[in-house]
C-alpha cells in the first residue's frame, strides 16, 4: 500500500481541525439548529409565548407551551419588561435594572447566565434580536444601537449623525427614535423617528447601509402608531394617524434596486410606500397574518358615546376588513406554532385566542411585554 506523503498527511490533519472547529463554532452559535444539532449550542425554548408581568412582590418571566398546557417561570426579578427571543431560542433579552439604572440584559431559557450586557447611562427599552441572530439592536437617549448578541460593538445607527446634523428646530424639539422593526427577509430595519409633535417619520436602513427618511411633505402631520414586518419578504406595515382627522395603513415595500445616493431627490412611492387603507375608526397595532395576504389589526368606532371595538382582518388584495372577535387590542402576534393569535388588551391583559374553537385563554392579568418563540425545527 502506498504512503501517503507527509506534507499531504500534515494538510489534511490541518484542514480536518479547521473543519472540526468549525462545526463547534456553528453549533454553538446555533447556526446548526434547523438541522437538529443543538449540542453545543445550549439550553433552547420552543413552540412557546414568553410574557413578562408585574406582580406585588417581583416581575416574573413567564413560558406558556399551549400545545403542551404547561407553563414555566424563567426569572423572578425586580423589573423586567421589553422581552424578546433569539431565532434559535437560545438567549432571552429584557430590560432590567441595575443599580437603579435600566440596562439591557440577556438570560438562558433555563433560567441561568442572567446577566446585564449594557452599563450605560439614559433610559434604555425595546431590545430585539435580529431575524439572522448575530445583531442585537436598543433604542438608548432617542437612539436605535446595534451591537453583536452580547452587547459588544454597539454603535448608533438612526437617526444617523447627519440626520441629527441636518434638523435644526427653533423650538427645542428633538429628533428621537420611538419604535423599529428588524426586517425579517433583509438586513434592515424600519425605524419611527419623530421631529416633533405629530411629525412621524419613516426610516429605512437597507441591507446594513446607512439609514435614509422616507420622504414626505414637511407639513405632513403624521403619527404613527405602530409597525411590523413581513414574514418571508423585504416589507413593513404601519398604521398611522394622519392630519388629526383620519387614520391611514401604509404598506413599505422594500425596492430590489435602490440608491443610497442621499442627495438625488426622491418620493414616498420610489421605497414602496403607500397607503392601502384609510378610515375615520380608530386604528391599532398591525400585525402580519401568516399567509401574508391579510393584516391583523384593531379598529374602535365611536358613536354617541358608545365604543364598538373589535380585532379585524384586512384582505390586502381586496381592502375588505372581517370582524374576528371584539375588543381593541395593542399588540397582535401570531404564533408559527399553534392555530390562534396572541393578544394585549390597554389594560396589559395577554390573552390566547384559539383559532379553531374561538376559545380565550387568559395568560397574564398585569404583562409588561410578550413575545412568541421560534417553531421547534424538525430534525
Amino acid at each position: 500500500m502506498k504512503k501517503i506523503n507527509p506534507e499531504i498527511k500534515g494538510l489534511l490533519g490541518i484542514i480536518l481541525a479547521i473543519l472540526i472547529i468549525g462545526f463547534i463554532l456553528a453549533a454553538s452559535t446555533g447556526k446548526l439548529d434547523k438541522y437538529g444539532i443543538t449540542l453545543f449550542s445550549g439550553p433552547k425554548i420552543y413552540d412557546s409565548i414568553l410574557v413578562s408581568e408585574h406582580t406585588k412582590n417581583k416581575d416574573k418571566l413567564i413560558a406558556f407551551n399551549i400545545e403542551a398546557g404547561t407553563q414555566k417561570t424563567i426569572l423572578e426579578a425586580d423589573s423586567i419588561s421589553d422581552i424578546d427571543i433569539s431565532p434559535n431560542g437560545g438567549k432571552i433579552v429584557y430590560i432590567g435594572y441595575k443599580d437603579d439604572s435600566p440596562q439591557v440584559f440577556t438570560i438562558n431559557p433555563d433560567g441561568k447566565k442572567n446577566k446585564a450586557i449594557t452599563n450605560s447611562d439614559g433610559g434604555k427599552y425595546l431590545p430585539k434580536f435580529s431575524s439572522d441572530g448575530l445583531s442585537l439592536a436598543y433604542i438608548n437617549k432617542g437612539r436605535i444601537f446595534k451591537s453583536d448578541p452580547n452587547g459588544t460593538n454597539a454603535k448608533a445607527i438612526i437617526p444617523t449623525k447627519q440626520q441629527l446634523q441636518q434638523f435644526v428646530s427653533d423650538r427645542g424639539e428633538q429628533l428621537t427614535c420611538k419604535d423599529y422593526v428588524w426586517s425579517k427577509a433583509g438586513k434592515g430595519m424600519l425605524a419611527v423617528v419623530s421631529k416633533g409633535e405629530n411629525k412621524d417619520r419613516f426610516v429605512l436602513m437597507m441591507d446594513s447601509y446607512d439609514a435614509h427618511e422616507i420622504p414626505f411633505p414637511e407639513e405632513f402631520k403624521m403619527q404613527v402608531i405602530g409597525i411590523t414586518a413581513a414574514e418571508t419578504e423585504d416589507a413593513y406595515v404601519a398604521s398611522t394617524k394622519i392630519n388629526d382627522d383620519f387614520y391611514a395603513i401604509f404598506v413599505i415595500q422594500v425596492p430590489e434596486k435602490h440608491s443610497h445616493d442621499m442627495t438625488i431627490p426622491e418620493t414616498p412611492e420610489k421605497y414602496g410606500c403607500f397607503p392601502i387603507y384609510q378610515s375615520k375608526d380608530e386604528l391599532g397595532y398591525p400585525s402580519m397574518a401568516p399567509s401574508q395576504s391579510a393584516i391583523l389589526i384593531s379598529a374602535r368606532k365611536t358613536e354617541k358615546d358608545q365604543k364598538n371595538e373589535a380585532l379585524f382582518t384586512l384582505n390586502i388584495e381586496d381592502k375588505k376588513m372581517s370582524p374576528v372577535l371584539a375588543g381593541f387590542y395593542t399588540q397582535i402576534k401570531t404564533p408559527a406554532f399553534t392555530e390562534g393569535i396572541v393578544l394585549e388588551s390597554e389594560e396589559n391583559k395577554v390573552i390566547f385566542y384559539d383559532i379553531n374553537s374561538s376559545k380565550e385563554t387568559i395568560l397574564s392579568e398585569n404583562s409588561t411585554s410578550v413575545c412568541l418563540s421560534p417553531q421547534k425545527p424538525e430534525k
